[in-house]
């Protein structure tokens, strides 16, 4: 996967996954101009439900859910011999054999629905040991399973993961620490759809663990591996485990591969360019959510200024962003009654990357 850029050199181009689910029912939880939040944060729309008590949850952290989810479809999928993962593999896509096979083997039916009864049970959000144990659930929940699968566990080193993502060069190993670990950190409550292959097809199973706060993973170590001369850490290892329930099924709906590509330079928009597209554009098809009203992006983002004139010129700007990095074509501002809409044209993965570019969403061979 290459493209040519401007001195006629090829630069690889890498794409991550970016999950769905938690693209549409995530509510971006930020300090604007050193304001502090107000705990608990709380966010609805339509049937869209998210509470936050504990972090914050920007353009940042889901860069780094992005890194995690696309390293677990890498591990799921790509391994190599050595047990070894490059991202510069392709992704596949949910219509591929293999994935089906294990989004149908993570967990079925009967399973989320008994976990989804006894989620009130566990206040830390962390899913008890004893369920994936051989034969831990009882016949009457589910005969054949008899268990969910183990939850996902990493180590990865960031001197590695800045090989492999050119992005995170501009990071030194003590911003990528403090990233992982509040990325962590953060408790949230939402609505979060469940991906899952039935033996017929995809479905979304309907979830929510309102009142019970999750982290997206435990940060079970982290252990500096590289020490300059005089005493800076430069390159640490992170053991991550995705053992919380919202953490579990982030998984679960990325092997799923219920995810959309994103270019590595995504990551060198602005925050709220990379919030814009993430959250309203990315995760919907043709025409939904096109086009966007002022109002629901005013919400979406949470701009708290009540200055019309002025979300107006900052949501022109960061279109016109997109529109300049090629993420999206001919943004229009349209004025219907009291408010204001936004059209666009969502660009192909080839008009992101470069005509030069091949698609590395195709299924695996």
């Amino acid at each position: 996967m290459q493209q040519i850029n401007i001195t006629g050199e090829k630069r690889k181009i890498i794409a991550l996954a970016a999950e769905k689910n938690l693209n549409k029912n995530i509510f971006p939880v930020v300090s604007l101009k050193g304001k502090e939040i107000s705990y608990p944060f709380m966010k609805q729309l339509k049937d869209q439900k998210m509470r936050c008590t504990v972090g914050k949850f920007g353009s940042k952290n889901l860069m780094i859910m992005d890194i995690l989810g696309t390293y677990a479809m890498h591990w799921a999928y790509n391994r190599f011999d050595d047990g070894s993962i490059s991202f510069t593999s392709r992704i596949p896509t949910d219509r591929n054999m293999k994935v089906s096979h294990l989004s149908h083997a993570g967990i079925s039916y009967k399973i989320l629905k008994y976990l989804m009864r006894i989620l009130p049970e566990y206040h830390d959000g962390l899913i008890p040991s004893y369920l994936y144990a051989d034969n831990a659930l009882p016949d009457s929940v589910d005969r054949i399973y008899g268990r969910i699968k183990k939850p996902q566990r990493f180590k990865i080193r960031d001197s590695w993961l800045k090989d492999q993502l050119s992005f995170l060069g501009k990071y030194s190993s003590k911003e990528i620490c403090e990233l992982i670990t509040n990325t962590g950190q953060c408790a949230l409550e939402m609505t979060y759809p469940i991906r899952f292959f039935d033996g017929k097809k995809p479905q979304n199973f309907f979830f929510n663990n309102i009142g019970i706060p999750s982290t997206m993973y435990s940060l079970r170590n982290v252990k500096a591996v590289k020490t300059s001369k005089d005493g800076h850490i430069l390159d640490r290892e992170y053991e991550i485990v995705f053992d919380t329930f919202l953490g579990f099924y982030y998984i679960q709906n990325s092997i799923s591969c219920y995810t959309d590509l994103l270019p590595d330079t995504f990551y060198s928009l602005s925050d709220y360019a990379q919030l814009l597209y993430r959250l309203l554009i990315l995760p919907y098809y043709k025409k939904v959510k096109n086009p966007l009203s002022l109002k629901e992006i005013r919400y979406r983002l949470d701009f708290k200024t009540k200055d019309t004139y002025m979300v107006r010129k900052i949501v022109k700007g960061l279109l016109e962003e997109l529109e300049g990095n090629h993420f999206i074509k001919e943004p229009k501002e349209i004025r219907v009654y009291k408010d204001y809409l936004y059209s666009f044209t969502r660009s192909t993965w080839k008009e992101r990357v470069g005509a030069n570019e091949e698609n590395p969403g195709t299924d695996l061979v």
